[in-house]
């Protein structure tokens, strides 16, 4: 399956009397290449729980090394680590910025036994020819250009800040519109090959990494293949 590849970093105002709580919720966006989208976000008065989903931008290693660099980075700046941890006002000095590719990138999905107890579950790996990288630098740079004009402290989401694994939030495909069952799953109106009354309208059937929150297009997808079902009085009895 694709995924939409994504970084989920933050700048936090080190000047307690910004308050972003009171603007629109994505405000901008921003192309920084022709690969990359930048939405800028913020969060209500009442979301300084997402203190604990962030943690202190890292860059170096991979994900074996990744959680020393990260450790360290903790202590060479212990004040910014802990100011950071502190939840009280964090969303009303917090700008998100959400950042997508459309870099084709992939997962599988495959089927485990779990242990100890042998339960079937489903779980992924990285796509072999087209994995997920670790970090996006684009993100990096765009919340480091922030936290210098905030000024703040920039963040990344806690499992690629910890852990070098970045948030892949949409996954599209599975079901891909194509031109014939050798290469996909549904036709250009979306119906399931071989089978009658049969349509796929989520994000299985996007056939490519659109590069942005898929919401829309799977909607105006959903729609146009609902425009090509008959009407009940032109269907032959």
């Amino acid at each position: 399956m694709r995924t939409n590849s994504e970084s989920i970093v933050a700048i936090t105002a080190r000047d307690d009397s910004r308050d972003f709580t009171a603007s629109v919720a994505i405000t901008s966006s921003i192309y920084p290449d022709p690969d990359t989208h930048i939405e800028v976000v913020t969060y209500g008065r009442n979301a300084d729980g997402q203190v604990a989903l962030m943690g202190n931008l890292t860059e170096g290693g991979d994900r074996r090394t990744r959680p020393l660099h990260f450790v360290l980075g903790m202590l060479r700046h212990p004040r910014a680590a802990l100011r950071l941890s502190w939840p009280r006002h964090w969303a009303r000095r917090t700008v998100i910025l959400l950042v997508m590719q459309t870099l084709d990138s992939a997962i599988r999905i495959k089927v485990k036994r779990r242990l100890p107890g042998g339960a079937i579950v489903l779980t992924t790996e990285q796509d072999p020819d087209k994995p997920n990288i670790d970090l996006v630098p684009a993100a990096y740079d765009a919340a480091k250009w922030f936290a210098a004009r905030l000024p703040g402290t920039p963040q990344a989401s806690m499992p690629e800040a910890a852990l070098a694994i970045p948030s892949t939030a949409h996954l599209l495909g599975g079901a891909v519109i194509a031109s014939s069952p050798a290469t996909g799953v549904v036709d250009s109106h979306q119906r399931v090959f071989g089978y009658e009354s049969l349509l796929v309208c989520d994000g299985a059937a996007v056939p490519a990494n659109v590069g942005v929150n898929p919401s829309l297009t799977i909607a105006a997808m959903a729609e146009r293949a609902i425009a090509h079902v008959p009407a009940k009085s032109e269907v032959p009895r």
